[in-house]
């Protein structure tokens, strides 16, 4: 394996300099230069340095750069999320060179699990749906990124989470950094009175509105939640986990964003679901009822009485008038949603075998657009989806792309709950329960955004589906009994 090449007779103090001096030549060459984009140079080589060394040090800090992650575009009109894709992309090789030199070694357990197959058979479909794209460019771009986004965060979770100190790592590198941004937001929104038309300009440079602010501390509470179990009642460490736990609520709150508000509750019902052996069922009544509502908008044009009023339809000054003008279908933000899923239904019944092609829908949705259902933001300057991932995969990917989809997702949820239930201890139990509650929340916001792809939630998505399986294979094997032993603190 990686970890086991021998550097050990490298003299430490030269590698200093080395890094040193790649690092100062660096940084004075893009001043120099105005080539900013050459800081990357110094992560690589530091990642790459970290990786012969130790692989693990770098997954632990794919997490500590998700909170932290800005997004900077590079010459040739590429964008690339700082630093976590770099790392993706360095943990992608990794594994990579890890199947090459020890691939027969690898437990055939790990692909044959229910959920890798499910997964490997959606990522399948979007690698044929590529070969009928519209686009080609943009649906290779994003199929080697929803590879990068698997490879690091599903595979190596299987492979080097093997206790519950590796879990208990994993939350706390996460939550260190995203308390800090959580601290810096709070403190810009105070100064300016916690204003809700305020709050989208004071979330840079790690967030790029308050839709994904929120979500990334929503998925994020359920761990919180539970690693604050795993210490004494009262000690220092129970209490700052609380406090933090407090301060996520509260900036959830202050984000205004609703669909996140909505979430956090559905966690307490899906808890209860779980302990009842009740997610397939609960699972398919979800998609029933979606299904059920779209065929009611579609069925004899029921969605035309929704078409909404141009003048009235506005952007709110407060969150209190924005829930108002939810109830009475005059947000801007619902509207538009309206606009972009009726052009999506018409695209999939003229595209239903293979879809448009994935990450295709930006630029061909408005040519099937209804101008009664047009608002004063229709433009879409910033070039977002289709705000429903549901309805995006059966755009680009045809019927049986969402079958696939939704087949894993299945899978996922009701596997999940066998997990948790076969499991022989507390802490186990606690963390396929907080994974379960992570998804669960992923999913509710799914049905009105499209952020699986985020680089701040589809970590943290495959992350919870590399921990189910693996504690599924732990409860097979006596190195599952480590993570019943009291942790060190």
């Amino acid at each position: 394996m990686l970890s086991s090449l021998s550097i050990n007779k490298l003299d430490t103090n030269n590698v200093f300099w080395i890094l040193g001096s790649i690092i100062l030549i660096t940084v004075f060459a893009s001043i120099a230069t105005e080539l900013y984009f050459l800081l990357a140079l110094p992560i690589l080589v530091i990642g790459g340095w970290i990786a012969l060394v130790d692989y693990k040090k770098l997954f632990y800090l794919l997490f500590i750069s998700i909170p932290i992650s800005v997004d900077m575009s590079l010459p040739g009109g590429i964008a690339l999320n700082f630093f976590t894709e770099p790392l993706q992309l360095v943990l992608t090789a990794i594994v990579l060179l890890l199947v090459i030199r020890g691939g027969r070694n690898i437990s055939s357990r790990y692909i044959t699990h229910p959920i890798s197959l499910t997964l490997l058979m959606h990522l399948a479909w979007i690698g044929i749906a590529v070969f009928f794209s519209g686009d080609h460019v943009v649906s290779i771009k994003y199929f080697l990124a929803k590879i990068w986004f698997v490879l690091p965060a599903f595979y190596l979770t299987m492979k080097l989470v093997s206790s519950a100190k590796d879990v208990k790592t994993i939350i706390w590198c996460l939550l260190l950094p995203l308390l800090f941004t959580i601290t810096v937001i709070l403190i810009r929104h105070a100064a300016i009175g916690f204003s809700f038309d305020g709050v989208n300009y004071i979330l840079g440079p790690f967030y790029s509105n308050h839709v994904l602010y929120a979500s990334m501390i929503a998925v994020s509470f359920p761990f919180v939640w539970m690693l604050r179990k795993w210490y004494p009642p009262y000690s220092f460490t129970w209490w700052f986990l609380l406090g933090s736990f407090l301060l996520m609520m509260v900036a959830i709150y202050l984000s205004y964003t609703r669909a996140t508000m909505a979430s956090v509750f559905i966690v307490f019902g899906m808890y209860y679901i779980v302990r009842w052996r009740l997610s397939k069922y609960a699972f398919i009544a979800a998609i029933m009822g979606l299904f059920s509502l779209f065929y009611w908008l579609g069925n004899q044009n029921n969605f035309m009485n929704y078409t909404p009023n141009f003048e009235r339809t506005i952007s709110h000054q407060s969150f209190d008038n924005l829930l108002e003008a939810t109830l009475r279908g005059q947000d801007i933000s619902l509207a538009e949603r309206y606009y972009r899923w009726i052009a999506g239904i018409y695209i999939a019944g003229e595209n239903p075998a293979f879809g448009i092609g994935p990450a295709a829908f930006y630029n061909e949705y408005k040519s099937y657009t209804l101008s009664s259902f047009k608002t004063y933001v229709s433009d879409n300057p910033e070039k977002s989806g289709i705000h429903n991932y549901f309805l995006m995969v059966l755009v680009e990917q045809g019927v049986l792309g969402l079958f696939f989809f939704l087949l894993f997702s299945f899978i996922l949820f009701s596997e999940g709950e066998r997990i948790y239930h076969r499991q022989i201890n507390e802490r186990s139990q606690q963390t396929v329960m907080a994974a379960i509650l992570s998804l669960s929340i992923m999913y509710s916001l799914l049905v009105i955004n499209d952020m699986v792809e985020s680089d701040k939630i589809g970590v943290i998505f495959f992350l919870c589906a590399g921990l189910l399986v693996k504690f599924d294979l732990l409860s097979d094997q006596l190195e599952g009994e480590e993570l019943s032993r009291p942790l060190k603190m």
